[in-house]
């Protein structure tokens, strides 16, 4: 009952490593910038285009300050 699972093993469970370098791939794909924007970063990015407000995008990205 696994939300990930591999197509090559789809009776196993995708460990979180495993995600977590299947999304650094796709924002090395989908981007131009380099060095490559973190998961964390970008995400904040989208919360805050989306009308987020900064505190909580700081408070909930557990970043130290909006700067």
């Amino acid at each position: 009952d696994a939300l990930f699972v591999d197509s090559t093993k789809p009776t196993v469970a995708v460990q979180i490593q495993t995600i977590s370098v299947w999304l650094r791939k796709l924002i090395r794909l989908s981007t131009n910038i380099r060095p490559t924007p973190s998961v964390r970063s970008l995400s904040s990015d989208l919360a805050i285009l989306n009308g987020i407000p900064l505190d909580e995008v700081v408070t909930l990205g557990n970043w130290s300050s909006a700067s």
